[in-house]
């Protein structure tokens, strides 16, 4: 039986070979499904033995079960088409790493993703992709407020704020997000983070919109307490996550399950650092406390997201910009669980959530650029980034992979210890209670929160 190809699928296949083309001779295994070992697998064991091999490790040392993905991911049954999938890929999947769970059956229009990596055995989920795309509930709401009246501009809108981070002495340490000025001045971006947030939700509010901010205090989000939460649970999902680290993948290969394996990854100094004390901080704010902020955004079920942060540079980059991260840019260990798989799919086959947020992260920069006289970040602030558009980056941060279903921006204002902008900051003039306490702020973030304001304003309008 001859394959035929639709125009859409060639192009998908051309500009970004991610899946593999299931002939309809053979449909239960595509082309691209036979074990291909890594360089450290190759020496003893095939990819089917490495994924047998993990998922004994992980029983082993307690790891609990993941739920089943296909009915968290049902709902992007029928949404998003070829060309969609193409457009998006080449921000989304930095190296490539997707098409190692993935295999496509142009036959049935559907998108396959599996649990084990290369030998593609173990089936995770199914997606059966559109012929034609469509205007989405999100596309129609931003579509119907973009003809409200001038002086209510965002009626109808409901727009979720978190400020990044958490403030006051305690916590400004354990982020290790502030700076100190030689003459002895702090700048807790915490608080910055939180006085923004406050100051935009009474503009945002007076246009029309409902809002909501994950945070309103300078405590963290979660109600756990930092200092007696189960370190071990998070470890658990940790030592999951690293499960395609190279350090990982070697120890696989020393034995079959058994005694000699176990005591190997149990000996092994990654596996002792993922397990100490020492991660109880990343544990609670990188995850804990994320988690937290994730669960009441997607409660409130927005339909702009913004994720308000500042920046801070180092001594090699010593010029002040502005930047925002859209989902993506995510590198070839970080597939590991099947919770990520599903962030990347939610990203991926959403047909109008990551366009949206692209669009909006574009005008917030746009607005803080061009009001506050800030050129665009050029570099993007980490190595594992993909330059969307001048100032946009795609990047796999822990808050926005698991915001998946608004226009989302996540925005890095400027470097807050800038010399200029430090010296801007810290001149504050106008009063602020927060947590019983006056926190007054500076001229200068009053205009951040003008700018992000015209920002989302100027993005609804575009939709007329």
């Amino acid at each position: 039986m001859k394959l035929v190809l639709s125009r859409s699928w060639i192009s998908l296949f051309l500009l970004a070979p991610v899946f593999a083309v299931a002939s309809p001779d053979f449909p239960s295994r595509s082309v691209e499904s036979r074990d291909v070992p890594s360089k450290s697998m190759a020496r003893s064991i095939n990819a089917r033995e490495a994924f047998a091999r993990t998922q004994a490790v992980l029983q082993h040392f307690g790891v609990p079960d993941e739920p089943d993905s296909q009915p968290l991911v049902d709902d992007l049954n029928g949404l998003q088409t070829t060309a969609g999938i193409a457009k998006r890929i080449p921000f989304l999947d930095l190296s490539g790493g997707f098409q190692n769970f993935s295999s496509w059956d142009a036959r049935w229009n559907v998108l396959s993703v599996f649990q084990d990596r290369a030998s593609k055995q173990v089936s995770d989920f199914k997606i059966r992709l559109a012929e034609n795309s469509q205007l989405t509930d999100l596309e129609a709401r931003l579509l119907a407020a973009s003809m409200n009246p001038e002086n209510r501009p965002l009626a109808g809108l409901r727009i979720a704020l978190d400020p990044g981070h958490m403030g006051g002495p305690v916590w400004d340490r354990r982020t290790e997000k502030y700076i100190e000025g030689p003459d002895g001045k702090i700048i807790s971006e915490g608080l910055i983070n939180l006085q923004a947030a406050l100051l935009l939700e009474s503009e945002l509010v007076k246009l029309g919109a409902t809002v909501f901010l994950t945070r309103r205090t300078l405590a963290p989000v979660t109600s756990i307490e930092y200092e007696t939460f189960p370190l071990r649970d998070y470890a658990l999902q940790e030592f999951r996550k690293r499960s395609l680290e190279d350090w990982f993948v070697d120890l696989l290969t020393i034995a079959p399950p058994g005694p000699k394996l176990y005591n190997a990854f149990a000996a092994h100094q990654q596996f002792k650092a993922i397990f100490s004390e020492s991660m109880r901080s990343q544990y609670f704010i990188l995850n804990a406390d994320l988690t937290a902020r994730k669960d009441l955004i997607r409660n409130f079920a927005p339909d702009i997201t913004l994720v308000i942060h500042f920046d801070t540079m180092s001594r090699d980059f010593a010029t002040n910009g502005t930047k925002a991260y859209v989902p993506g840019a995510f590198t070839p260990t970080e597939f590991a669980t099947r919770e990520d798989r599903r962030y990347f799919a939610r990203h991926l086959l959403n047909p109008s959530a990551w366009d949206t947020s692209v669009q909006l992260s574009q005008f917030v920069v746009n607005e803080i650029s061009r009001k506050l006289g800030i050129p665009f970040d050029r570099f993007g602030g980490s190595p594992n980034v993909k330059r969307v558009a001048p100032g946009i980056f795609a990047r796999n941060l822990n808050l926005s992979r698991r915001i998946t279903d608004s226009a989302t921006c996540y925005a890095e204002c400027f470097f807050y210890n800038d010399p200029v902008e430090f010296r801007e900051l810290t001149k504050t003039t106008h009063p602020l209670i927060i947590d019983g306490q006056n926190h007054p702020y500076s001229d200068r973030l009053l205009q951040v929160v003008e700018a992000l304001k015209a920002g989302v304003v100027s993005f609804v309008r575009s939709f007329r």
